[in-house]
């Protein structure tokens, strides 16, 4: 009787033990395919937050470490007085410096400053007053709104954040000039549409110079924006400081009507290829010889990758251990379990022996057995593993979530060259809503390609008497 024959006739016979095998085998292959279904989840959903999260880091001009020297008084002209800052700026040149280190994907300049909004024949455009305020009787304040410069609009935190949303026109970018977005209310309350032109200007009193507070642009509407969230106001707010009276600009216009303050940006949003490479690339561009590194900070603005990718890495972490206790566990019991029933075989063992029948055809019966069991337990634990994979990976991670938000403070805060107060963004909570937990063809093959190398390693280990006893002795151990 050949070995092919041998092995089914004995599955056959030895029901319940091929059942038990069985159930073995499908509960390590399905746990293997279920743990592999979750980590392809987790870093699918990894790779997916990286690209719509993203990571960054954030230069800006260095406000701490100023050197006094580096300042210049002006009078404001209304009984105050302003230290304009005159060291050394964050200059296109810098920025684009910054740009070309390896790591480095694209970036999002921004300035920040006051400005007067006329129409073309000179008269002031009517803001949404704030009631009760200081300047509400001060003619230059209170016309006064706050000017935001984008390399591109779509990117500023303002819209990824959901505080500002584009209800029509287009996003600022970086191939504009002279053009504008504005707020839906400032619009109607000036009649203002798509196409039409406003003067964005200075003034002696915001200069402290005669000639710096002749600047002015005259700039196109290409964009009209609503906002989800109150700004947050103060007694000395200044009509600037709501979110209705806000004007977002193409930066390279700032550069023109804030070069009297500085000759660069304020801050500039670098984005990186790898968030994991985040103090690498910061190293790397601290090493750029030709920049005074004192006059600006470096800021990784990653936070929100961080927060996300923690659990999923604990969860990759977590999968990795469970496949390696698997793969342990299987051996260890593999082992077990067949030496427990080759003690029962050793009057067939001696039999075998002592007909002729070779010791390595014994263990090629024994490993047949288990694949011919095997089989079944593939077709059965893919099919499991589909069914149950995509339910149990979701159930882990689509509870995931990470804040995307700009401010952590809940009181007002200030940034940019002048001062001014920021508006407070809101949270915007990112979901693992959908992760690819789909058992491809290759994982099964390596899955499965593993359990019949444990098959083979468990039969070796577990047939070492079948090497070890003569069949006379194993005939006569036969009580």
């Amino acid at each position: 009787m050949n070995v092919l024959r041998r092995s089914i006739l004995y599955i056959w016979r030895k029901k319940v033990r091929s059942l038990i095998m069985l159930s073995i085998m499908l509960v390590l292959l399905t746990t293997a395919l279920v743990s592999i279904a979750i980590k392809k989840g987790a870093e699918t959903a990894e790779n997916h937050l990286e690209t719509s999260i993203g990571g960054g880091f954030v230069v800006k001009e260095n406000k701490e470490g100023r050197n006094p020297n580096d300042y210049e008084k002006r009078d404001m002209g209304n009984g105050s007085y302003a230290m304009l800052y005159k060291g050394d700026s964050l200059t296109p040149e810098i920025v684009e410096k910054i740009e070309k280190v390896n790591g480095v994907e694209g970036y999002n300049a921004e300035n920040i400053g006051p400005a007067n909004l006329k129409t073309d024949d000179d008269q002031y455009l009517k803001l949404k007053e704030i009631e009760g305020s200081f300047f509400a009787n001060d003619e230059i304040m209170s016309n006064q709104a706050n000017v935001y410069g984008y390399t591109d609009a779509k990117k500023a935190e303002l819209f990824t954040s959901g505080t500002l949303k584009l209800v029509e026109g287009r996003f600022i970018n970086a191939e504009d000039k002279n053009k504008i977005m504005i707020h839906k209310d400032l619009a109607e309350r000036n009649g203002l549409k798509i196409g039409d032109y406003l003067q964005i200007a200075m003034n002696p009193y915001m200069t402290g110079d005669e000639e710096a507070g002749k600047l002015k642009e005259r700039a196109e509407i290409v964009g009209i924006f609503s906002s989800t969230a109150e700004a947050q106001i103060s007694m000395f707010s200044t009509p600037g400081d709501l979110f209705e009276n806000m004007v977002i600009m193409d930066v390279a216009t700032t550069l023109d009507l804030y070069s009297w303050a500085s000759e660069g940006y304020y801050k500039v949003y670098y984005n990186v290829k790898n968030p994991g490479d985040m103090d690498k690339i910061i190293k790397e561009i601290k090493s750029i010889s030709d920049v005074n590194w004192d006059a600006f900070t470096i800021t990784a603005n990653d936070k929100s990758y961080e927060a996300i990718t923690k659990p999923l890495e604990d969860t990759q972490n977590t999968v990795k251990n469970l496949l390696i206790i698997t793969i342990v566990i299987s051996v260890l019991i593999l082992i077990l379990v067949l030496t427990l029933w080759n003690k029962s075989r050793i009057k067939e063992n001696g039999i075998l022996l002592s007909i002729g029948v070779g010791k390595s055809r014994i263990l090629i019966q024994r490993i047949l057995e288990l694949c011919f069991v095997l089989m079944f337990a593939i077709v059965l634990s893919y099919c499991i593993s589909i069914a149950i994979g995509e339910k149990v990976g979701n159930e882990i991670l689509k509870n995931y979530e990470v804040t995307n938000t700009s401010s952590e403070e809940s009181e007002l805060t200030t940034d940019g060259q002048f001062g001014y107060t920021l508006p407070n963004m809101i949270e915007n909570n990112l979901e693992i809503e959908e992760i690819n937990t789909k058992i491809g063809v290759n994982d099964a093959m390596i899955v499965y390609g593993g359990a019949l190398a444990i098959i083979f390693f468990a039969v070796f280990i577990s047939s070492y008497t079948i090497y070890k006893t003569s069949p006379k002795k194993m005939l006569s151990n036969i009580s």
